[in-house]
């Protein structure tokens, strides 16, 4: 489960008209007022709402040739699949992207990481949400491809899953002990 510090910005607006021999001395009067308390702004001067959220989760930075090698030790023993995330460059494109735009969750569970399967297909989400389930191995293979910046995996899920695949028999193991 990732962490994330949410901001709620409201903004409250009052126009004023003011008498002053220039901007400044204008400005300096409101500002003197509005310290001493003679100008109040309340609900009725709500002029705006933002919420803005950050993750704030730890994250492992790694490679995609780390992540590729982890998910697919994930899958070769039978443990519980992850998600992690890929980080395209921003010149990869000919637009401007915001790095939630250029950020898609990929998991464990797609052909590119399960050994003996008929394809190489991943399938990811980018997390601002305009990109759902779209399959990224064309755009990261092939002509042009988008530069990837770096993979990370949440801190929690990538100890957990290393410290498994470390006391994990793998299952081609335990079947030939028996």
């Amino acid at each position: 489960m990732n962490k994330y510090n949410v901001t709620i910005t409201e903004t409250l607006r009052m126009d004023l008209e003011v008498s002053a021999e220039s901007k400044q001395e204008a400005i300096d009067k409101v500002e003197e007022d509005w310290e001493n308390g003679v100008y109040i702004l309340g609900a009725e001067q709500f002029d705006g709402v933002s919420i803005e959220a950050e993750d704030i989760t730890p994250k492992k930075i790694i490679d995609f040739y780390q992540m590729h090698d982890l998910f697919t030790a994930v899958n070769e023993n039978g443990l519980k699949p992850i998600n992690g995330y890929i980080v395209f460059s921003a010149d990869s494109f000919n637009r401007s992207y915001c790095l939630t735009s250029r950020t898609y969750c990929v998991s464990s569970r797609n052909k590119a990481f399960m050994s003996g399967q008929a394809g190489y297909s991943i399938f990811a989400s980018c997390l601002d949400g305009t990109d759902q389930n779209v399959r990224i191995d064309g755009y990261i293979r092939g002509r042009d491809p988008w530069k990837i910046d770096y993979c990370y995996i949440a801190e929690e899920d990538y100890d957990r899953t290393v410290n498994e695949l470390k006391s994990h028999v793998p299952v081609s193991e335990s079947r030939d002990s028996r």
